[in-house]
């Protein structure tokens, strides 16, 4: 157990690490060796930008599982309650993500309306047929 801890705080910091580096350094390059360094000036921007990257991670991860609940309910009865079943779900979910968003694509809209709305839309989906799986 203790390792699964130290592993999760490790995971924490590194990706602390990252978003205030990806976020916070200075457009110049040198403006580091002007003097002492004032720190990261913008974290509530950065702790912003990764909110918003960690939730929309989050919405399409949903909106993958509703996909693929909704494209392998003809063999739900075989699937249901598998470790391979959750797997498999997850990754029929991801194909048809991006077979749609392909669509979109196709058709010229692909847009951050109409993707986050069907992201959005998929999603709830996701997480209603995800309460309804455990």
């Amino acid at each position: 157990m203790r390792g699964v801890a130290a592993a999760y705080i490790a995971w924490v910091l590194w990706a602390a690490w990252i978003v205030a580096h990806a976020f916070t350094l200075p457009a110049d390059g040198l403006a580091v060796f002007n003097g002492p360094f004032p720190g990261f000036t913008f974290w509530r921007e950065a702790a912003l930008e990764g909110g918003r990257a960690l939730g929309g991670a989050g919405v399409l991860l949903l909106a993958a599982w509703g996909a693929g609940t909704c494209a392998t309910r003809p063999v739900r009865s075989v699937l249901h309650g598998t470790v391979e079943g959750f797997l498999f779900v997850l990754a029929s979910g991801f194909a048809a993500l991006g077979v749609l968003f392909l669509l979109l694509s196709f058709l010229h809209i692909y847009k951050p309306w109409p993707v986050g709305v069907t992201a959005g839309l998929l999603g709830a989906a996701g997480l209603v047929s995800l309460i309804a799986w455990t």
